[in-house]
């Protein structure tokens, strides 16, 4: 995660909430590593302007809030509906 320029905390963050649902929701983590990977990927080619609209269900929607946070920067976040 420091490659893509994810600071050191929120990189630890995430290493223990893999931790813990690796032992208690593996589906979950096989999804939110799914989506790590591409939001990732997403960072470099995406505009300071552009935008991503995600939709996801309530139960992973707050794992994937944080993770964007960590990689777009809380301060990008502008909305969030139901």
């Amino acid at each position: 995660m420091r490659d893509a320029g994810i600071d050191d905390a929120a990189a630890q963050l995430w290493k223990l909430w893999l931790h813990a649902l690796r032992h208690t929701q593996p589906r979950l983590l096989a999804y939110l590593t799914y989506m790590a990977e591409r939001l990732l990927q997403m960072k470099p080619i995406l505009k300071p302007t552009g935008s991503i609209y995600l939709h996801c269900g309530p139960t992973a929607s707050h794992y994937i809030k944080a993770l964007m946070d960590a990689i777009f920067g809380h301060e990008n976040f502008r909305n969030e509906q139901e």
